[in-house]
């Protein structure tokens, strides 16, 4: 058990990177595999120059669309009020757009084919030094799919490849089942949008589409055993962000007959991991803690930068100090064998940060919104920012943004994470060049990954040191969209002293707070032992605290320290809302 007094890290880091948009496919990772034309509708095949997934040009199976004769194929696409012509947004809108579902699977079998290399996986090894990956996998792997779904299977045999080139360079693979019956957050990376308010209601609900997600799992977990894959597949995500307003005591017993099945098939020392619902600290309360049972298991969080406004609007410097504070924090929310104290970290679930990304500025659903735009417009037939570039000055900030995070998320002084895993391998074209792992690899602003042994902080060194030598030059901030133009979510309101003052305030952790509480909790120990003894004291005191709250309550706003720590909230609030 780890001590408050010296925190242990994990004995070997699990770091690693997500090949998403590849088994289950998501527009902005491939928006050509979704920019469907009237000759792929009809089994024509034909692709577009610079896509991802598509076979090799010096394949008999390659040519490129005709885009004059190939017409695009929009559809109409619910959204809360209206409806747009829009191609395909999510893999159920895309595999029920082809006739019937041969043709679907054809379609989609190129992209599987395609999308990730044996080359790709020696990169991750030798070059990167990748030794874990994280596989999206759709529910509908293994079939179960009934006759009026649109879901194709057939992924299957692609992750068995994969995993025999990743057993090749020693990668340990996690399989992530990214979706659900019926949807659990109805988001576009659930593989079916919903056009109401994101929820998971229509799975939650559902007695048979929760049973048919615990099916789902039994039989991948059955085809690993099955298909000889346990030594390399050692890792089981039992469901993907399912949507906050899911009942919690629902969510939980899902976890654990999902947790039960896993081990039951592959074994007990099979890592399973589950979503925190975007609040890690709600499973703070005695949540899998026994290690007897919850050895290697994860609570798994998602940290991104560009998903409100406040976020995209920050500075380099408080891009870096949002991270060290904020997200590290959160990080250290869960999970505590003595919670609420929160100084004995647990010796069963631990946490990992499952998605992160070096983006910051851009917003991935207006951008993707644009390129898609861009391929059907007569005029262009071309994804936006294919041929981006980065300038010397935005990969400097890169390297430091990348390196906080790296720092921030496996939380050595704490112990209460055990790594994390960089969203995404690819991504077509440059429009998201800071979610791209191999690019950030080459281009040198992700650095090789440390050994599993080593900690991040002792080779990048603390954030605040991190903080320091990062350039604030807002130079390099380009919000997209411009908040001037279109309204996003702002999100909430980041008033964090670290953040406000862009790195120049002392930066709070969770240790900090933790010492903090025990050295208070020890000086009222303190006081107690002498109030026993010495009785006489505690008037003397009380006296002293009478008069104290006689300063406080009637004279202090008036003449003291607090007329100025008024004034300094109404300066803080001012720089806020700037």
């Amino acid at each position: 058990m780890v001590s408050k007094t010296s925190p242990l890290p994990p004995s070997s880091w699990i770091r690693g990177v997500n090949i998403a948009g590849w088994l289950l496919a998501e527009r902005m990772v491939t928006p050509y595999l979704f920019a469907l034309n009237s000759c792929q509708l009809q089994g024509d095949w034909c692709f577009y120059p610079d896509q991802l997934g598509a076979p090799p040009t010096n394949s008999r199976h390659h040519k490129y669309c005709d885009l004059y004769s190939c017409q695009p194929h929009l559809i109409d696409v619910p959204m809360e009020t209206d409806e747009v012509l829009d191609y395909p947004t999510d893999e159920k809108s895309l595999l029920g757009s082809f006739s019937n579902k041969a043709i679907a699977k054809e379609y989609m079998a190129f992209h599987w084919e395609n999308f990730v290399t044996k080359d790709d996986v020696r990169f991750l090894a030798e070059v990167a030094g990748v030794e874990y990956v994280k596989v999206p996998i759709p529910h509908y792997a293994m079939n179960g799919i009934l006759d009026e779904e649109p879901w194709v299977d057939g992924q299957w045999m692609y992750f068995v490849r994969f995993v025999g080139w990743a057993r090749q360079h020693g990668i340990q693979v996690w399989i992530d089942m990214h979706t659900a019956f019926g949807t659990q957050n109805g988001f576009e990376n659930s593989g079916e949008s919903l056009p109401e308010s994101p929820s998971c209601q229509h799975w939650i609900n559902s007695p048979v589409n929760v049973e048919r997600s615990i099916k789902a799992i039994k039989d991948m977990a059955h085809a690993v055993m099955d298909d000889n894959l346990r030594d390399v597949v050692t890792g089981f995500g039992i469901l993907n962000e399912p949507f906050s307003n899911c009942p919690a005591a629902q969510i939980k017993k899902y976890s654990n007959d999902a947790l039960k099945a896993v081990r039951e098939i592959m074994g007990y020392d099979t890592a399973v991991y589950m979503s925190d619902s975007s609040n890690a600290a709600s499973w703070n309360d005695g949540w899998w803690t026994d290690p007897s049972v919850h050895d290697h298991t994860y609570i798994d969080s998602h940290y991104y930068h560009v998903f409100s406004q406040r976020e995209r609007a920050l500075s380099p410097k408080q891009h870096i100090a949002y991270t060290c504070a904020k997200l590290a924090r959160e990080i250290d929310s869960c999970c505590y064998e003595d919670h609420p104290k929160n100084t004995e970290v647990s010796s069963g679930v631990s946490r990992i940060v499952g998605e992160w990304s070096a983006g910051y500025d851009i917003l991935p659903s207006e951008m993707t919104n644009k390129i898609m735009h861009a391929i059907h417009d007569p005029l262009l037939h071309k994804a936006l920012l294919m041929d981006r570039k980065l300038s010397e000055e935005r990969q400097e900030f890169l390297k430091n943004h990348v390196k906080a995070q790296m720092v921030s998320y496996e939380s050595a002084d704490t112990g209460a994470s055990s790594g994390w895993f960089f969203w995404n391998l690819k991504m077509e074209g440059g429009a998201f060049a800071e979610w791209d792992f191999i690019r950030g690899i080459r281009e040198g602003w992700i650095p090789k990954i440390p050994r599993k042994q080593t900690d991040s902080v002792s080779i990048f060194g603390s954030c605040d040191t991190i903080v320091a030598k990062t350039s604030d030059s807002m130079s390099i901030i380009h919000q997209f969209p411009d908040p001037k133009q279109i309204e996003t979510s702002l999100g909430s309101a980041i008033d964090d002293d670290f953040v406000v003052s862009h790195g120049k305030t002392q930066r709070k952790s969770a240790i900090n707070t933790r010492v903090e509480r025990s050295s208070n909790n020890a000086q009222n120990d303190i006081l107690e032992n002498g109030k026993s003894k010495k009785s006489h004291w505690f008037h003397f005191f009380a006296f002293c605290f009478f008069g104290y709250g006689i300063w406080t309550v009637f004279l202090k706003n008036k003449f003291g320290f607090g007329h100025r720590r008024i004034e300094y909230n109404a300066l803080h609030q001012t720089e806020l809302s700037i």
